[in-house]
């Protein structure tokens, strides 16, 4: 999702990366061109359940317009390093 700003673009998703010969899923937001924020999203490789569930529900954050902060906050909710 993006929204236009005074400042450029800002953008927020939810995307699958390679790591260790499986596919895990991280939420990432930025401004125009720049990465701000890379979060990897807990709950094991895609295709598991929690791994499913979790991705969605950060989608659905981002869809809802729900600020960065807050989606870093479910986040880190879901994670044993508190």
């Amino acid at each position: 999702m993006s929204t236009q700003t005074e400042n450029g673009t800002a953008w927020a998703m939810v995307t699958a990366y390679p790591s260790h010969g499986k596919r895990y899923y991280r939420f990432m937001a930025g401004l125009g061109d720049r990465i701000d924020v890379q979060k990897h999203i807990p709950g094991g490789a895609c295709g598991t359940p929690t791994a499913e569930a979790r991705a969605s529900e950060v989608g659905r954050w981002v869809r809802l317009g729900r600020s960065t902060t807050d989606v870093l906050g479910l986040i880190n909710s879901w994670s044993h390093k508190k």
